[in-house]
């Protein structure tokens, strides 16, 4: 534990670790606290002397954060909450020696300090609400608390990134220091007070009247893309200027709990996820044209399919436009020849096994009230049929189709997102009361119907059965 503290110049320097993709994890969080509790009972029972303490990257930055596609959770932001109570906490001074990017955790961790020195070129920003989250650590009550509410509020709502050298920042940051930012925060963390607590101060609350009419102007935005989680930070910051310190904290860890449980902002963080996994994929794969023309085909036979059940091409397709694509199947089968349209169902009859019904009404009506729900189910039996054969590579890949091929609407995060926020068996159930037969896009595929047995979620892996028909 206390490997990640050495002695220089009469100071402690800590240097924070760095995870995979340099993000910090939980564990990191609760590793550097144990170092931190370590060297102050050192401190306290006299074994070691330290005139201060100073906390900077192991790299070329300073801590970016969490990985906000890892899906850190709750433990994560306990673990950063506990340590930054106890570097502020800490018995001598702490300062943070900031350079290349801070974000997210990274800024909580430096506002927890006692005080800050930068490089020019260093970046802070607060990208939270961009994820449906919320900035943790007690950011949202120690910012304002240096710089007001109008500019927290921007740091925090608008996700872009500031210079160290802003002048919106000068009471977050000490000294700007570019040949030897090292040495001027060693020479800070020596004449600093441990009393000087980012918590006690005030310098961003001394004009109420200004601060509370930009909680009223931010509040009147419309802030997007989460407006969740952005009317929680417009909340906790408003309590920053009402409530104790430790009472405002207390209210950041209950709207954190909020948004872990509204779906707009869990919404979000799949985007997030799904941004970050169809990046990778462009980078390290070639593109998945099998799966892209499976999702494409089966889409418009499932159109077909209901077609010829009794429902009118005008209510599919605004049934589908409902439920979240751009375009009704119908609608995009407009643009291709007849004799295109042939080829295509005849390619994906080939391709999965399913066969496409000739054109033509059935003489029963379909409710068309259930139309939405059962193209839903239609369109998650076939991508898990898709995944069980090797055509996608993994279950998120046809989130990314979906999205791009299909025009899904991005606000829903994504076609198997929204079934997996539903829940499974009231799709599952759409289809079976439709009694189609085994040849049909329409009838569940075992696979379907395993994973609801057994309690299982859509991006768990499904094991490949025809691992063949990926080329077909």
């Amino acid at each position: 534990m206390s490997g990640l503290i050495r002695q220089a110049d009469g100071v402690a320097i800590l240097e924070l670790p760095a995870g995979p993709e340099g993000y910090l994890t939980g564990e990191m969080c609760r590793d550097v606290l144990r170092a931190l509790d370590y060297l102050a009972g050192r401190l306290e029972r006299g074994e070691t002397e330290a005139a201060g303490l100073v906390l900077r990257g192991a790299g070329q930055e300073f801590c970016r954060g969490f990985d906000p596609v890892a899906e850190e959770g709750d433990a994560a932001r306990e673990a950063l909450a506990a340590l930054c109570t106890g570097l502020e906490a800490f018995p001598v001074p702490t300062v943070a020696c900031l350079d290349g990017l801070v974000s997210g955790a990274g800024v909580a961790l430096a506002l927890a300090a006692h005080g800050r020195v930068a490089t020019r070129e260093a970046r802070l920003i607060c990208p939270e609400v961009g994820f449906g989250l919320i900035p943790g650590g007690g950011s949202t009550q120690r910012l304002p608390r240096l710089v007001g509410a109008d500019t927290a509020l921007q740091m925090m709502l608008e996700g872009r990134l500031h210079r160290a050298g802003d002048p919106a920042l000068a009471t977050v940051i000490d000294g700007i220091e570019d040949e030897a930012p090292l040495a001027q925060a060693i020479d800070l963390a020596k004449t600093l007070a441990p009393s000087r607590r980012t918590s006690l101060r005030e310098d961003g609350l001394r004009q109420p009247g200004a601060y509370f009419a930009a909680i009223a102007a931010h509040r009147a935005q419309s802030h997007t893309p989460v407006t969740a989680a952005a009317q929680a930070v417009i909340r906790a910051v408003e309590a920053a200027a009402l409530l104790p310190f430790e009472r405002g904290v207390a209210l950041e860890e209950v709207l954190a709990q909020d948004l872990a449980r509204d779906a707009e902002a869990r919404a979000a963080r799949y985007r997030a996820r799904l941004a970050h996994f169809a990046r990778a994929s462009a980078r390290d794969e070639p593109p998945n044209d099998a799966a892209a023309t499976w999702v494409r085909q089966g889409y418009w036979a499932i159109g077909r399919s209901l077609l010829v059940r009794g429902a009118r091409p005008d209510a599919i397709d605004a049934a589908a436009r409902q439920i979240g694509f751009a375009k009704g199947p119908f609608a995009m089968m407009e643009t291709h020849s007849g004799e295109e349209i042939v080829r295509e169902f005849d390619a994906f009859a080939r391709a999965s096994g399913w066969r496409v019904p000739a054109s033509g009404f059935a003489q029963a009506s379909l409710d068309e009230a259930l139309l939405g729900g059962i193209i839903h189910a239609g369109m998650v039996n076939l991508c898990v049929a898709a995944q069980a054969a090797g055509v996608l590579r993994h279950t998120m890949e046809a989130d990314v189709i979906a999205a791009r091929d299909l025009g899904f609407e991005a606000a829903k995060g994504g076609l198997l997102f929204q079934a997996e926020e539903q829940g499974l068996l009231p799709l599952l159930r759409a289809l079976q009361g439709l009694r189609a037969e085994a040849a049909s896009v329409l009838a569940p595929v075992p696979e379907f119907s395993r994973l609801v047995n057994e309690g299982r979620r859509l991006f768990d892996e499904v094991t490949p059965r025809n691992a063949s028909l990926a080329g077909a």
